[in-house]
């Protein structure tokens, strides 16, 4: 028994096969097929069996595979410390939305980056569609990301804070107080989003709906700061998280436009996948974020249907 069979059994879990443990260890699929079954026949057990096309763990095989994780971060743990002070190293992928990246995190990366100067750090942006499909595929440790509502098995999602959403625009726009009360007003007004698929565009959207309001037109923008700009100027106005305009606010280059809407939040999760080992560097991290980001006295009794947007109906409107 070796360190390197054990990790490519790791990595077989992880990324789902063994082409791609084969991928990601620059091996033939035929070496990593090599290295498996010697482990096997020294254990005396069966580790993998097939079922339809896909390789899975048999009860032995997880079992093996929870030690394995134990004595793989145990050797990265020895394999760290230097001068007998433990220093992390390699790499650290992180998949977050932009606005939590800009207003949010930038004091994390900063005090990581400072805790731990040897790890490579690689941040992947997406919505929270394809931050789940990251997460699930492993192609990163961890997620910071807006909840979207259901996370099974293998993703774990913890609860951090939530972001107020509000509808925006420059102080310059001639909107009359009913217009986004009212039913069947028509304000000629583009809506701006960075996506058509986001959970706060389409839940905006309902609410028009469902009002009979008519606006102008739809305008995906992928730039948070150019659909900033847009607002001032008056092109448009947008449903955004507050914490994403704050500072615009402040100085009175955009103003926030009163709706019949109550008070929505949208809620902000470190999401994790259990069947990827979780390294020295993403446990630093994770750490970092939940001291910057958790919010202890908010109610989570109801948070994952509360603050999703994705299949909410603004039934309160």
């Amino acid at each position: 028994m070796n360190l390197l069979s054990l990790s490519l059994l790791e990595a077989i879990v992880r990324t789902g096969s063994y082409s791609g443990a084969a991928k990601e260890k620059n091996f033939s699929v035929a070496k990593v097929s090599f290295h498996i079954n010697n482990l096997q026949d020294e254990l005396n057990l069966i580790l993998f069996e097939k079922v339809g096309r896909q390789m899975r763990l048999t009860k032995d095989g997880e079992k093996v595979l929870e030690e394995a994780r134990k004595i793989l971060e145990a050797t990265e743990k020895i394999s760290s410390m230097k001068g007998g002070s433990p220093r992390l190293t390699g790499n650290l992928g992180i998949a977050v939305n932009e606005t939590l990246l800009q207003y949010r995190l930038v004091n994390v990366i900063n005090n990581f980056r400072q805790m731990a100067p040897d790890v490579t750090i690689k941040v992947e942006l997406g919505t929270a569609y394809s931050i789940k499909d990251m997460v699930l595929r492993s192609e990163v440790d961890l997620a910071v990301s807006f909840n979207m509502g259901s996370y099974e098995s293998p993703l774990t999602a913890l609860p951090l804070c939530s972001e107020e959403l509000g509808l925006f625009g420059s102080p310059r726009l001639k909107i009359e107080k009913e217009q986004f009360f009212l039913p069947n007003h028509c304000p000629n007004l583009n809506l701006l989003t960075w996506n058509f698929t986001s959970g706060s565009f389409r839940f905006f959207k309902r609410f028009l709906d469902k009002r009979g309001i008519c606006m102008g037109k739809d305008m995906q923008v992928s730039s948070r700061n150019i659909i900033n700009t847009f607002l001032e100027s008056g092109f448009g106005v947008a449903y955004l998280p507050k914490v994403s305009v704050e500072r615009e606010v402040e100085e009175g280059r955009i103003c926030e436009i009163q709706t019949a809407l109550p008070k929505i939040d949208l809620g902000v999760i470190l999401l994790k996948n259990s069947n990827h080992a979780e390294s020295s560097a993403a446990s630093l991290f994770s750490k970092l974020v939940k001291n910057e980001l958790y919010d202890g006295k908010m109610d989570r009794s109801d948070f994952f249907s509360r603050t999703c947007l994705m299949h909410r109906t603004p039934n309160e409107c």
